[in-house]
């Protein structure tokens, strides 16, 4: 069940969210506010990535936090608590900061 809104391009979403000054995701082509996080939430996704950087450290294998925009597809964009990408991080564009080859995220 839609809002009835006008979905927003993937082009139009970029624009807005890279000059906002809080970050929103792209859900099926709706903006949508990402919310704040409780200190127990920080935490525990900080040990989380301290572990997993520890991991896959040689492994070819690199963790990203949330402050890193993914493009699931067209109409959908997300900013994952975590994310693991193997290989090299590969950018959608010149500007560096949507990943598109992450073979995890939470």
């Amino acid at each position: 069940m839609g809002s009835g809104l006008t979905k927003l391009t993937e082009e139009q979403y970029l624009a807005i969210d890279r000059a906002a000054e809080f970050r929103s995701e792209l859900l099926d082509g709706e903006m949508v506010a990402r919310p704040a996080v409780s200190i127990r939430h920080g935490r525990v996704q900080g040990n989380v990535l301290g572990e997993l950087y520890l991991a896959l450290r040689g492994r070819g294998g690199e963790a990203f936090g949330s402050d890193l925009r993914v493009r699931v597809s067209s109409r959908t964009y997300t900013y994952p608590d975590i994310l693991v990408v193997f290989g090299k991080p590969r950018a959608a564009d010149a500007y560096q900061d949507v990943l598109v080859n992450p073979i995890r995220s939470f």
